[in-house]
């Protein structure tokens, strides 16, 4: 079959070349020893051929954020961008995966792993995964980012997370009237996942090779798709919160208490009408930067603490 290239790609596939060194051309079987494989089943060619990527929302069209609009449990990730928060439905992200606004941030969503980020810079889906999380490839560098892993492939110069929020549309109406929220006229809402959001499903039956934290309910005691933040100084991921460890916490529709991470005191909120959690130093500054399902952080970032309500 013939796939199409929109012009983005096309510039990307001639240009290609003068973005890698002799060399230091990729194979599959290279990135299969870090882990990384073919979202696509493919063994052979190019990694970084574009052609089959998903294309990213690259002039998104926003509105004001009104009742109606969406759903009010509709699950919304959003990002700062010029001082204005921009919010996105999930499932709208579901065909594109990402929102890019001008190399300022690219507000990113991995259907598989329900990992959301924020990251400076325009970026597109690779068509590569590592344990069942997308891997990004930066447009500008040519670069591919491991965005658990907070680095590019085979450097050691950690990517930061910028600020990102994930709350129902009740909350976005509520908290950020003011901020903009993806047009449904313009960008069509799709679920070609599923059930696979709420189901026991691990990925959709990706190679992992190398993984060796394998996720199992008995041993962890949660659903592989509970939702957790993950929370961090200087944008790096630090300390995991499942919200239903945040619920049973908080014991209340909605409340907050005191935490560390390291020797940082912070403050976490949580909302159960909102489906939102939030986690702020004294100062007022959040300190969200990703969200993600349970199975997904064992998989990828087994060492970082896990929070208990008790």
């Amino acid at each position: 079959m013939i796939m199409r290239l929109n012009i983005a790609s096309l510039a990307i596939y001639l240009f290609l070349p003068a973005l890698q060194c002799p060399g230091e051309v990729l194979s599959y079987e290279m990135l299969a020893k870090g882990g990384i494989v073919s979202g696509f089943g493919f063994r052979r060619g190019d990694p970084l051929d574009p052609r089959g990527r998903i294309a990213a929302i690259n002039s998104p069209s926003y509105v004001k954020p009104t009742e109606g609009l969406y759903p009010l449990d509709a699950l919304c990730i959003g990002t700062q961008v010029d001082d204005r928060w921009v919010f996105s439905p999930v499932e709208s992200l579901n065909s594109h995966e990402i929102i890019n606004h001008q190399e300022k941030a690219a507000l990113c969503w991995c259907p598989l792993a329900g990992l959301c980020i924020s990251v400076e810079g325009d970026m597109t889906v690779s068509g590569l995964l590592r344990f069942d999380t997308f891997v990004l490839y930066e447009n500008k560098s040519g670069e591919l980012i491991l965005p658990f892993l907070q680095r590019k492939y085979e450097k050691k110069d950690s990517v930061r997370l910028r600020e990102i929020q994930l709350m129902n549309y009740r909350g976005v109406v509520e908290k950020f009237s003011t901020a903009g929220i993806l047009n449904p006229k313009l960008h069509r809402r799709t679920r070609p996942y599923g059930m696979y959001p709420t189901d026991d499903r691990v990925g959709l039956g990706h190679p992992r090779p190398g993984l060796t934290n394998i996720f199992s309910n008995a041993k962890y005691g949660y659903h592989p798709k509970e939702i957790v933040l993950i929370a961090g100084r200087s944008g790096i991921m630090e300390k995991a919160y499942p919200l239903v460890e945040l619920k049973r916490k908080v014991q209340e529709p909605a409340g907050s208490f005191e935490d560390r991470i390291g020797t940082q005191k912070v403050t976490v909120q949580y909302s159960h009408f909102r489906h939102w959690a939030n986690v702020v130093v004294p100062e007022g500054q959040s300190l969200n930067v990703a969200y993600t399902y349970f199975f997904a952080l064992v998989h990828n970032r087994p060492q970082i603490p896990i929070f208990k309500a008790n």
